[in-house]
């Protein structure tokens, strides 16, 4: 791995001979962004230099040899462009092509194969774009997935948490918070399809009009929607295999006119995995009252499967007005099977061998809907209105089955009350959103914007469970379990964004957002309620025509989650109970950030302070100190300095590599453990993708990531990382597409945590586990054949503006 991310990242820097410079535009004159810009050699064609057009269409290409050269410029649905011959002749010349325009490709495409050529990874105002529609590793995968191989995004499936650089991060699709637990927002996107996602937007630099959640940014999946003219009928389905079978059949239909667009999809999704832990380790727990050691291990069984919906209309009410609609449903059934070993060797020699089955089938339903009208009340003022609903139900019943045995394998019944013949537990929640937002924008004058928006949601929660253990042949009710929990959470915000144009090469976007949240549960007398102000600002001076410097500041929360606080405890082994936390407070974060971008590179500083930023499944006593708990708490403060850096290098006309790296110094502090602890740390992140365009329309994508130790609270995680593999076969006479891929291909996604490293914790527990994914268990493919059929027109459909539907 470590072989692998040096190759993508170092590289060779020679003193530029001569320079080549241009802009490439289509033929209305607009930009054309990521257009691929190749020098060839005059006498053979050789490959001398090559890069990607700049969000703004320019290109430069330094070049240290004399000689007679030629440009080549291509992009995908425009005819290829090729430049006279001209000369470099020594140190410093330099030569400018001026503006260049491609002109649509006008021949039918089942008669040649076009691939496209757009970076997986872009710069945006706002941060990233990801555009996991262009990868091989997106067919067959789920919407987890495909995150967890987007640069700087960190997936922690054991503890149901995202970051982003190290930090926590909301999650929303096409623009619209998910306001549900991370274990739900997980559960979501297992049951989406890869192949629907367009593009994944990592939004560290959010404006007042963005929501105000998530200290690290916002991750903002983006499904694929019609905006072509014709209709178009897409057929794509997976076969694979790891520890046992796998299957998604996906079939999507488009149609577009000049008013009206619709698209729709839908998707069947099987999935039978393995995944699982196991450590050892010591502590002194008081329900055993003198010194233990031990082993645990818990083994999931997953047989799931899941329809999925996505259905996106638009009409042209007038020539100024638009309606549509987003729907998104997903109904997932899964059979979940956990096999549990552990053993407790107490310091008085008695032994206690437990195994365990747990078995369920938990059904979940989710549907997302939106209804959106944007106005232009003229060419300085446009008004817009989004109303949208997610009604989430969850049912999840679970009975556990357990034997114990002494240390020669006889089975026995400890003395001790909690280690119980089995446990049967029933959960079934519910939870309602409605969200209403008005947004209004206005030319004030020639370098003045302004958007003004108000903006409130209601959420309605309820959960009903509980937990009955077997003693003695009778089952009885945990009177610790609770049940018939409900609650509600009002958000109401307003904002104000203004962006100043001074001249052609500086611009200031600042903005202010209130928001007033209150939250009300009904087993504690008194509701939650804070109010606070939101601002941030970003300035973008253009330095020449290639090189851009942003500075930016913003304030963002981190908010608990409903599940987060409600005392629901359920077991997982009979030592330690899970439960909520009702004295978390919410995360505040601070973030400073400076970036200098030039012709798709970018270099980012960012100075970071987080008050009370919360951490999920950290270990604790309860108030007496006889029972251990598993809980979300709030970190006291963290400081951080990150550095990143990313960018694309074209090394030959058909190879490309997209890398990026985060590189920080992190400092936090913790009272929740038995003494306050600080610790400081150095985190590092490296990602690359390799694209390969092969002979006979082969590809290969060649991707990878790896982590370096870093610290989870008490926690210590040692480094991990993965490399998958992609190959696709592009089928002439437009029959479609072939796509093999081997994900984790040197099964290494194994996380390895010394629970206790940072600092010494209750019952002075001392234990290391080593968690791993299916791929790092068994070899996995995924056989994918995918397809469109029909013709577009060429034409796009006249739409609004893509961005207004990002910030709800």
């Amino acid at each position: 791995m470590k072989y692998i991310l040096l190759i993508c990242v170092l590289q060779l820097s020679p003193q530029a001979f001569g320079q080549v410079t241009g802009r490439v535009v289509d033929g209305s004159g607009f930009p054309l962004a990521y257009a691929n810009v190749l020098l060839l050699n005059e006498l053979d064609r050789s490959f001398a230099a090559g890069t990607p057009t700049g969000e703004d269409g320019v290109f430069e290409l330094d070049w240290n040899e004399e000689g007679l050269f030629f440009i080549e410029i291509s992009s995908l649905g425009y005819a290829k462009f090729s430049s006279s011959v001209f000369a470099i002749t020594g140190a410093g010349s330099a030569l400018d092509l001026g503006e260049i325009t491609l002109d649509m490709e006008s021949e039918a495409l089942d008669k040649v194969i076009v691939r496209a050529q757009k970076d997986i990874v872009q710069q945006s105002e706002t941060g990233k774009v990801i555009n996991v529609s262009s990868s091989l590793m997106t067919k067959g995968s789920n919407a987890l997935q495909v995150l967890e191989r987007i640069p700087g995004v960190i997936v922690d499936k054991r503890d149901n948490q995202f970051s982003l650089q190290g930090q926590g991060v909301a999650v929303s699709i096409n623009g619209r918070s998910l306001r549900m637990s991370m274990e739900g927002i997980m559960s979501l996107l297992e049951s989406t399809p890869g192949e629907n996602i367009e593009k994944v937007e990592l939004v560290t630099s959010p404006n007042a009009g963005f929501d105000a959640d998530g200290g690290g940014g916002i991750i903002n999946i983006v499904l694929k929607e019609n905006r072509e003219q014709g209709t178009n009928l897409s057929l794509s389905a997976t076969a694979g295999y790891g520890y046992r079978e796998k299957g998604t059949l996906s079939l999507g239909l488009s149609k577009g006119f000049d008013h009206w667009k619709l698209y729709s999809n839908y998707a069947f999704m099987h999935r039978a995995g393995r995944s699982g832990f196991k450590g050892y380790g010591t502590s002194n727990q008081p329900i055993f009252g003198l010194e233990s050691s031990g082993s645990f291990s818990n083994l999931a069984d997953l047989i799931q499967n899941t329809h999925n919906l996505n259905l996106n209309a638009e009409v042209d009410l007038s020539e100024h007005s638009l309606l549509g609609t987003d729907i998104t449903a997903s109904f997932s059934a899964s059979e979940a099977t956990n096999y549990i070993d552990n053993y407790w060797d107490l310091a008085n020699e008695e032994y206690i061998g437990m195994k365990a089955k747990s078995q369920g089938i938990n059904t979940r339903n989710y549907i997302i809907s939106s209804l959106y009208l944007k106005n232009e009340l003229s060419e300085r003022a446009g008004l817009d209105l989004d109303a949208s609903m997610i009604l989430v139900d969850n049912d999840s019943p679970r009975n556990i089955s357990a034997k114990y045995y002494d240390r020669q394998g006889v089975e026995f019944k400890p003395e001790y009350q909690e280690f119980t013949r089995g446990n049967r537990g029933e959960s079934f929640s519910k939870i309602g959103i409605g969200v209403l937002k008005l947004d209004y924008s206005q030319q004030l004058s020639g370098g003045i914007a302004g958007k003004f928006g108000v903006k409130g949601s209601i959420a309605m929660n309820s959960n009903d469970s509980n937990v009955k253990r077997e003693i003695d042949g009778v089952w009885e009710t945990d009177p610790r379990s609770q049940s018939k929990i409900n609650g509600d959470e009002k958000i109401f915000a307003a904002y104000s964004q203004f962006d100043f144009q001074f001249g052609v090469k500086s611009s200031l976007q600042a903005g202010l957002r209130y928001e007033y949240w209150q939250r009300d549960i009904n087993i504690y007398e008194e509701n939650f309620t804070i109010t606070k102000l939101f601002p941030s600002f970003l300035f973008i001076h253009k330095i020449d025509e290639r090189i851009n410097l942003r500075l930016g500041y913003s304030r963002r929360i981190d908010r608990p989650a409903y599940s987060d606080l409600i005392s629901n405890l359920f077991y997982n082994d009979p030592t330690a109970i899970f439960t909520g936390n009702p004295l978390l407070k919410p995360g505040i974060s601070d973030v400073v950030r400076a970036e200098i971008g030039r012709n798709g590179f970018s270099a980012g500083l960012s100075w970071q302070w987080d008050v009370n930023s919360l951490i999920r499944y950290q270990l604790t006593a309860n108030e007496a100190g006889n029972i251990l708990i598993v809980s979300p708490q709030n970190i006291d403060f963290q400081r951080g300095l990150n550095f990143s850096l990313s960018g694309p290098i074209q090394l030959l006309p058909f190879w490309r590599i997209n890398f990026g790296s985060t590189s920080a110094w992190r400092k936090y502090k913790i009272s929740y453990s038995v003494t306050p602890a600080v610790k400081s740390y150095l985190f590092q992140n490296f990602n690359c993708t390799q694209d390969l365009d092969l002979p006979k329309a082969f590809a290969v994508e060649l991707s990878g990531w790896y982590n370096f130790p870093f610290y989870d609270g008490t926690n210590k995680i040692k480094g991990f990382g993965v490399v998958n593999l992609g190959i696709s076969k592009t089928l002439s006479g437009n029959r479609g597409t072939l796509q093999l891929v081997f994900p984790d291909l040197f099964q290494t996604f194994s996380v390895h945590t010394d629970i206790g490293g940072m600092t010494r914790i209750v019952y002075d527990i001392n234990t290391v586990s080593t968690w791993k994914d299916e791929s790092a268990r068994y070899r996995i493919f995924n056989l994918t054949f995918s397809r469109t059929f029909g013709e577009n027109s060429g034409k796009r459909h006249n739409s609004e503006n893509e961005e207004h539907k990002r910030i709800l």
